[in-house]
């Protein structure tokens, strides 16, 4: 028995789809296929640079570890991933 998938959009207007309980975002689309960018990565980073005082390189390797090689080869470049956990940081006043 499959899972139905669910179609809507996000607060920005672009298409998400939901599967097996995993959000996944509109990433490009060409004419013949579209592809699907899964947030979770995003959300554990944010997640963990809100929640814990650990490292940011301890929270990018913890989070790149759960991910499946096909999966890191699209992360964006790691110093742009840094950054963002930097961010989260300073705007909850977290070191």
């Amino acid at each position: 028995m499959s899972t139905p998938i669910e179609f809507t959009t996000t607060t920005k207007g672009r298409p998400l789809t939901i599967l097996d309980g995993y959000l996944y975002t509109q990433d490009r689309r060409t004419d013949t296929k579209t592809y699907w960018r899964l947030k979770k990565f995003r959300e554990d980073v944010t997640d963990r640079a809100k929640c814990t005082q650990e490292t940011t390189d301890t929270v990018l390797s913890q989070c790149i570890s759960k991910l499946p090689d096909s999966a890191r080869i699209r992360l964006p470049p790691l110093d742009h991933v840094k950054r963002t956990i930097q961010q989260h940081r300073k705007k909850i006043d977290l070191p």
